[in-house]
C-alpha cells in the first residue's frame, strides 16, 4: 500500500496520567482531498504515535495544531483541527474543530462516526455520536447522540439522544430523549421523553416530579 503521508522527526513529549507519550509530526507524501481542505505534498499536519492512529488510507487529515494520543483511530475522511485526541476512534466525514477528548475509568473509546460535526466541545469517556450530529461549546459526557441532533452550549450526561432534538442552553442528565423539538434553558433528569414538535423551554423536570397515574 501506497502510504500517503509519512512521521517526520519533528518531536511533542506528552504526559498523560504519569505516562508519557512520544508523537511525531507527519508530512503529507501527495495531495490528499479531504472533503473540508486539500493538502498538498509536503504539507505537515499534526501529531500521532504511531501509524495506526491515523489510516495510510482513505482522506483523513489532523492539522498542525492536533494530537493524537493512545486507543485512537482517525480514518476514512475525518478531518481535526486544533483537536486533542485521547482513546477515540472517528470515522466517516466526521469535521472537529477545538475539541478535547478525556478518558475516564472505563478506558471505552468514544466514537464519532458519519458527518458529525463537533465545535469547542469536551467529550468525556465512551461517548458514542452517529449520524449528522451538530455539537457546539458543549460538555458530552458517556453520551449516546444520533440521527440529527443538535445541541449547542448543554452538559450532557449518561444519557441518549436521537431524532431531530434540539438542545440549547441546557443540562440533561440520565435521560432518553427522542423524537422532534427543543429543549432550551432547562434542566431534565432521569426521564425519557418524547417531543412531538414542541419547545421545552425554562423548565426543571426529574424523575422525582413525574407521577404515576
Amino acid at each position: 500500500m501506497e502510504k500517503r503521508y509519512v512521521m517526520t522527526d519533528n518531536k511533542r513529549s506528552i504526559t498523560i496520567s504519569g505516562v508519557e507519550h512520544i508523537l511525531y509530526q507527519i508530512c503529507a507524501l501527495r495531495t490528499i482531498y479531504n472533503p473540508f481542505m486539500t493538502i498538498r505534498k509536503g504539507q505537515l499536519g499534526g501529531f500521532i504515535e504511531s501509524e495506526r492512529q491515523l489510516s495510510q488510507k482513505g482522506e483523513s487529515w489532523i492539522d498542525e495544531n492536533s494530537l493524537v494520543i493512545g486507543n485512537s483511530r482517525i480514518k476514512e475522511s475525518a478531518f481535526l483541527s486544533n483537536t486533542t485526541v485521547i482513546d477515540a476512534w472517528i470515522h466517516g466525514k466526521a469535521f472537529l474543530n477545538d475539541v478535547k477528548f478525556i478518558s475516564d475509568d472505563n478506558n471505552k473509546p468514544a466514537i464519532i462516526y458519519e458527518q458529525a460535526y463537533i465545535h469547542k466541545t469536551h467529550i468525556i469517556g465512551g461517548s458514542i455520536v452517529l449520524g449528522n450530529v451538530d455539537i457546539s461549546l458543549s460538555l458530552i459526557n458517556d453520551t449516546i447522540l444520533r440521527d440529527s441532533v443538535s445541541v449547542s452550549k448543554a452538559q450532557i450526561k449518561g444519557s441518549i439522544l436521537q431524532d431531530d432534538v434540539k438542545i440549547m442552553n441546557s443540562i440533561i442528565h440520565d435521560s432518553e430523549i427522542y423524537g422532534n423539538g427543543e429543549i432550551d434553558n432547562s434542566k431534565i433528569i432521569g426521564i425519557t421523553q418524547k417531543l412531538n414538535f414542541v419547545t421545552i423551554q425554562n423548565a426543571t423536570i426529574s424523575y422525582l416530579s413525574i407521577k404515576e397515574d
